[in-house]
């Protein structure tokens, strides 16, 4: 079974750039500015320079800049899989600069800063008025709204979104973004680039978070289920790695931050300590990995153990909201962990968001650690079997996506379905 789920991955993959309905020729991507000199713009950048094309990198003040190219240089120096003399050619392909004028003559620049879009807003509204006007204008958000930002430009049609994974020089997965207006030369230009980049490309239509990212919220809110009806941290984590994760949703958690977005949370009245797990560790001053405490006590190697003091934080919690604590098995921890998340992706190819189930698959085994001998979530629930995924559905009291309780009444599986039919597609 995972010698199949496999072969089946990497015909996915080559199959992730192919757009349907799209015959035009790319235009060739020569130099590049990216926006954002950090750890994504750094990772972006240094991904162009080894495809040998030219490079700008672009920060707001000096220091941030030398800071950057500096990480850069000594990535590319410590490389072990090129020779010295690839190095300098990859470093010698990449300028650094505080000035965005200096982009005047990229064919493509991909802005990768903080995720705010007035921000984002500000400096593609500069950028349309520096770029000459064939340039391509992208942006490496993970969740907001492409027409938005692509409504600030005199040039929608050459607009679109480039999503990246952390750190971008190693990950593979590159989620493109087609706006409402990204004409099929921007598609056609970008999912080639990609390829030069040798990422595994697909494409997707804009929506909150658009494929990855909207999928994956199932995923870490059910692991906060699982924790609040009764089960521990670390017995979450194990179910999820004993199926093939990487690290478990809980332990991720903790790396990432517990903190992140809680200040918005404060401003807005919604900090609730009393019955949101997260906020409740944050208001005892568990922020994670960063301050060696969060779900889990970290020693100075960053090494997790089980927590005394989260155990009572969640036992309060769960009296809190009058939920009595339950035992829960390993086959319903990955229930609730996939299974919402894979009725989401019903959703998305219903709603025309992703080309096909394949390409959700490239996205999670790329992207998110799904375990690749597993095929994918979409490849997943079909070894499952669709009318049981349905049926556990409905016994959680989520309402399965139309697609899916077609699929399931069809006695095909989601693959044979979806072959078999002509797809409704935005993209």
């Amino acid at each position: 079974m995972a010698d199949q789920a496999l072969k089946y991955i990497a015909d996915a993959e080559k199959l992730g750039p192919k757009i349907e309905g799209v015959a035009v020729q790319p235009v060739e991507i020569k130099k590049v500015g990216i926006i954002g000199s950090g750890l994504m713009g750094g990772g972006i950048g240094m991904c162009c320079a080894e495809a040998g094309m030219k490079v700008v990198m672009v920060d707001m003040n000096k220091e941030g800049l030398e800071r950057g190219m500096k990480i850069i240089e000594g990535n590319f120096k410590r490389s072990k899989r090129m020779s010295d003399e690839q190095k300098k050619a990859c470093i010698d392909n990449m300028s650094g600069t505080i000035d965005m004028a200096d982009c005047h003559d990229c064919d493509l620049v991909v802005e990768a800063v903080f995720e705010d879009m007035s921000v984002k807003k500000d400096i593609f509204s500069k950028l349309d008025k520096i770029c000459k006007p064939s340039a391509f204008l992208c942006t490496n958000t993970s969740f907001l709204n492409i027409d938005e930002m692509a409504s600030c430009t005199s040039r929608p049609q050459n607009f679109m979104g480039t999503h990246f994974f952390s750190p971008a020089n190693v990950m593979k997965l590159l989620e493109n973004v087609r706006g409402a207006k990204t004409s099929e030369v921007c598609v056609a230009s970008m999912m080639h680039w990609g390829t030069r980049l040798k990422k595994n490309c697909i494409l997707v239509n804009n929506c909150h978070g658009f494929v990855g990212n909207r999928m994956v919220q199932f995923y870490s809110g059910n692991a906060r289920k699982l924790m609040e009806i009764g089960s521990a941290p670390q017995d979450v984590d194990m179910a999820a790695m004993k199926f093939g994760m990487a690290m478990g949703p809980i332990a991720m958690s903790d790396m990432v931050g517990l903190d992140l977005g809680v200040q918005a949370l404060k401003t807005a009245g919604t900090f609730d300590p009393k019955t949101v797990i997260d906020h409740a560790l944050v208001d005892q001053g568990r922020l994670g990995q960063k301050n060696k405490m969060g779900f889990y006590e970290y020693d100075d190697n960053r090494k997790p153990s089980p927590s005394a003091a989260v155990a009572e934080i969640l036992r309060q919690v769960r009296e809190n909201k009058g939920v009595k604590a339950e035992t829960v098995s390993d086959e319903q921890k990955l229930e609730y962990l996939f299974y919402p998340m894979i009725n989401e992706g019903f959703k998305i190819l219903e709603e025309g968001i992703a080309q096909r189930p394949s390409d959700i698959d490239v996205c999670y085994t790329n992207g998110y650690s799904f375990p690749k001998k597993r095929g994918g979530p979409m490849y997943y629930a079909d070894q499952i079997g669709l009318p049981k995924v349905k049926a556990t559905l409905e016994k959680m009291g989520i309402v399965p996506a139309k697609l899916l309780v077609e699929c399931a009444g069809s006695g095909k599986s989601l693959a044979d379905f979806w072959a078999s039919r002509t797809p409704v597609s935005k993209l």
